[in-house]
């Protein structure tokens, strides 16, 4: 069982504006549009893969480690 973890920090306008006010202008790894196209390019992965995505935006490592567990117990599938 393959599993996929995605993070959606940088979609809160007010976080990105923040994370992205400290950086020098040349970098672009921080942008809305850059966040968003490796968002997507990772769900493509894991839809190709079969992975069960794990969303662990503001989840605790514990919690997510209990979401995995459970999904490996009752052998949940995307």
């Amino acid at each position: 069982m393959i599993f996929g973890q995605i993070t959606d920090r940088m979609s809160d306008p007010q976080r990105q504006v923040r994370f992205s006010s400290r950086l020098p202008s040349s970098v672009s790894y921080a942008s809305l549009e850059r966040v968003a196209e490796e968002l997507e390019h990772a769900r493509s992965l894991f839809r190709r893969l079969g992975c069960l995505v794990v969303d662990v935006t503001d989840r605790a490592i514990e919690e997510t480690a209990g979401i995995i567990l459970d999904a490996r117990k009752h052998r949940i599938q995307p």
